[in-house]
């Protein structure tokens, strides 16, 4: 699930702001797809060990392509490497034909200077109640977490005694689904 909310927040932040609604709704059918494909090695590798390894030889094909994506541009800027940061930005900048404005290329020069000169402060924690607004949007998610949690368990629990096959049950209902839309 965090890697799902990282790599989403993380696609959204390097697309342009035309761009965004598109990437996030993306990130809603490959984790759809994923859930429907994981019933799928489910019904074909009943065995949980089976299963387990089928679904890790299946992430290992996919991580070099984590390689392709540029790294973070705040992400470097807190780690110091200003012109590794810059170059990246200019990187998505070129992708999504964009201008970057000189005005903020010499502000971004002159602040990096500034940015070596400052103390790192530390923090807590406990900072991030510090704002109330803060804290209602940490109550909000953790609520819904908590609910789709609960849902999902309350879905599975002995879920095995079902009559028939259980991963064909979700994937058939998953194919119906798709092939309503389709029509």
């Amino acid at each position: 699930m965090t890697s799902w909310i990282t790599g989403a927040a993380y696609a959204i932040e390097i697309s342009g702001p035309t761009k965004r609604p598109i990437i996030g709704s993306f990130f809603q059918y490959w984790w759809g797809t994923g859930w429907a494909f994981s019933s799928l090695i489910g019904y074909l590798c009943p065995d949980w060990v089976d299963y387990i390894i089928v679904s890790s030889i299946l992430t290992l094909i996919l991580l070099p392509g984590l390689y392709q994506f540029p790294k973070s541009v705040p992400h470097l800027i807190q780690k110091g490497k200003y012109g590794e940061a810059m170059e990246n930005l200019e990187k998505m900048a070129n992708i999504l034909e964009v201008e970057i404005p000189d005005e903020f290329k010499n502000r971004y020069t002159e602040s990096e200077v500034s940015f070596e000169k400052v103390e790192k402060t530390r923090h807590s924690m406990l900072d991030m109640f510090r704002s109330r607004c803060t804290c209602r949007m940490i109550f909000m998610t953790a609520t819904i977490f908590f609910c789709g949690t609960i849902s999902y368990y309350g879905l599975s629990y002995n879920a095995v005694s079902l009559p028939g096959n259980l991963y064909d049950a979700v994937f058939r209902r998953v194919e119906n689904f798709v092939h309503n839309l389709a029509t």
